[in-house]
């Protein structure tokens, strides 16, 4: 009875390990497709994505912009943040604090040339634009550091479609909406949303095939079925233990 809970226990621990790999295989490639219209950093962007993350950037600002009512101002015409925005960030900046505000797609509002000087003198002393801003003066940073943090920073959400709509539907159908789609982009949001789907339904599948072998022998053991069956074995088992002569009586 013993080796058959073995091979119970074996097989379903066999089969949870089957599902899962492939759950996360499949939201591991789901993952790792980049958001449509996302590129990888240029070099001097990734220059001052390490300046930003040198001078502790990420502790006063976060760049997600969650589908909240209260995150509404830092949208900047387009739509809230998505798994696949984060492909290409090693590791992610995404944060926990906003003592200043969010930068997910500040480089909307600052666009171009006269954006970059605007960054620029806003690095060098913040007081100028708010009066009442509790960021310190990046005065100290080389003309070389300072240039280059202010092209990661237009590099933020730059490259996102323009979107007006409800930001409460989370979900890859917000693009769906946006005019003027190219084919390519159409079926990259299709693949993305494919791939969730899968991965829905392989939970589904794993959740259904454990209930499927569990409750059986759950329900078997409650019933003292099990305890029926061990009980012939344990009889012969004390007999082995302890024999009798049958010359005993004579």
């Amino acid at each position: 009875m013993r080796r058959l809970y073995f091979l119970i226990f074996g097989l379903l621990v066999l089969c949870v390990g089957v599902f899962t790999i492939s759950e996360l295989s499949i939201r591991i490639a789901g993952d790792t497709v980049p958001s449509p219209g996302l590129q990888p950093y240029s070099e001097v962007a990734l220059r001052g994505r390490q300046v930003y993350i040198e001078n502790g950037c990420l502790y006063c600002h976060t760049q997600q912009v969650r589908p909240l009512g209260i995150d509404s101002p830092y949208l900047h015409g387009t739509r809230p943040s998505l798994p696949n925005d984060y492909v290409y960030d090693r590791p992610h900046l995404m944060g926990t604090e906003r003592q200043g505000p969010d930068l997910t797609n500040i480089g909307r509002k600052y666009l171009g040339a006269e954006g970059a000087v605007q960054l620029s003198m806003l690095l060098r002393n913040p007081r100028l634009q708010f009066a009442n801003a509790t960021m310190p003066s990046f005065d100290f940073l080389s003309d070389r550091d300072r240039s280059d943090l202010v092209v990661y920073l237009q590099t933020l959400g730059a490259w996102k479609e323009p979107y007006d709509g409800p930001i409460e539907r989370w979900t890859y159908d917000y693009l769906r909406d946006v005019p003027n789609l190219t084919q390519e982009t159409i079926d990259q949001i299709d693949g993305l949303t494919e791939a969730r789907q899968v991965t829905t339904v392989n939970v589904l599948m794993l959740v259904w095939f454990g209930l499927a072998v569990v409750l059986p022998f759950f329900l078997a053991w409650r019933s003292g079925q099990f305890r029926d069956l061990e009980a012939p074995a344990l009889q012969l088992s004390q007999q082995a233990e302890n024999p009798t002569d049958p010359r005993a009586g004579e």
